[in-house]
């Protein structure tokens, strides 16, 4: 057995590496490149969002993460009625 960060951690490495680019990620199994990527607004917005510093950025994140719970709450609820 090699040490950390020895051959095996790299064999390893190489292979998942291969694994990945040879097989589809369940994402790409279960949508289209289209579904997966935002609109033109909002991946204009998003590309602005990248040039903000750490603080800015995990308050936006924040923000993105309180509204789309209540969205997906919507969304399911009203595919059961």
């Amino acid at each position: 057995m090699a040490a950390p960060g020895g051959v095996d951690t790299l064999l390893t490495d190489a292979i998942l590496d291969g694994v990945k680019r040879k097989f589809p990620s369940p994402d790409e199994l279960a949508f289209d490149k289209e579904e997966r990527d935002p609109d033109e607004d909002l991946h204009r917005q998003f590309e602005a969002i990248s040039g903000f510093g750490p603080e800015e950025k995990k308050i936006a994140r924040a923000l993105l993460e309180s509204l789309i719970p209540g969205h997906e709450v919507s969304r399911w609820s009203s595919q059961v009625e």
